[in-house]
């Protein structure tokens, strides 16, 4: 239905001879420009496409307002700037040399996959004491699950979705890093009871950080590592992972 509604606004935009390129995700608008001929500043260009909107009522965000959604960059010679878009931050750099921009993956987007490690491993520490075994299963699935890429079931199974196929366009691998440096630093801890003695468990805790270790959100991306669940199991790995 946006698809239709906004088929006429995006016609105009795109007519525009100052627009060197439009694209638009549902609500989710980039425009560039190559000058701005007949208008005083982008400011005043942006009230004019606001106007536009509101005519076919609809209303856009307030530019370089609403914690960055909006922002507005006029370019230089030398200029640089960031701005968030479709989950990913991208760092702009213009130079005399040219002009280059890198993908990274927004803070927040990050603070969720830093959000279910931590999630992940609060269930192993809660229920290893029940169930070792599965408390064990649980978790390095839960991993594989936040580092690795999956193929949707059924009529879908050509879609596949994870850690590259949701950043794909990333060029800054250094976010992939910080997720396991997350990761490995979170502490595992076993409940006393499970074992005849403190030696035992300590070997069980360093197969488990062993194979923690082995875990790499950099290189599964680089790899596009894919991982196999059934239908069910990935049902339970995301209830648990997307828990407030």
């Amino acid at each position: 239905l946006s698809e239709l509604y906004m088929k006429d606004i995006d016609n105009i935009i795109r007519k525009r001879e100052e627009v060197l390129y439009y694209v638009r995700y549902v609500d989710d608008i980039f425009i560039i420009l190559t000058s701005l001929a007949g208008k005083e500043d982008i400011e005043k260009y942006y009230l004019d496409l606001y106007n536009l909107f509101e005519a076919h009522y609809l209303k856009l965000k307030l530019a370089n307002e609403d914690k960055g959604k909006c922002k507005l960059f006029s370019y230089t010679n030398s200029c640089s700037a960031t701005i968030d878009y479709l989950g990913y931050t991208l760092s702009i750099q213009v130079e005399k040399e040219g002009f280059k921009t890198t993908f990274e993956i927004k803070n927040d987007k990050l603070e969720k996959y830093n959000r279910r490690i931590n999630l992940a491993f609060e269930r192993f520490n809660q229920t290893n004491k029940y169930n070792l075994r599965q408390a064990k299963r649980d978790l390095f699935d839960s991993l594989k699950f936040l580092s690795g890429n999956f193929s949707m079931t059924g009529g879908k199974s050509k879609i596949k979705y994870g850690i590259f196929y949701s950043n794909d366009l990333l060029d800054n691998e250094a976010c992939l890093e910080r997720l396991n440096k997350c990761m490995r630093a979170k502490k595992i801890l076993l409940d006393d009871s499970v074992f005849e003695s403190d030696e035992s468990k300590k070997r069980c805790e360093e197969r488990i950080n062993k194979r923690i270790q082995k875990i790499d959100f950099y290189k599964n991306w680089v790899n596009k590592k894919m991982y196999s669940f059934k239908e069910e199991r990935l049902k339970n790995i995301k209830k648990w992972l997307e828990k407030e």
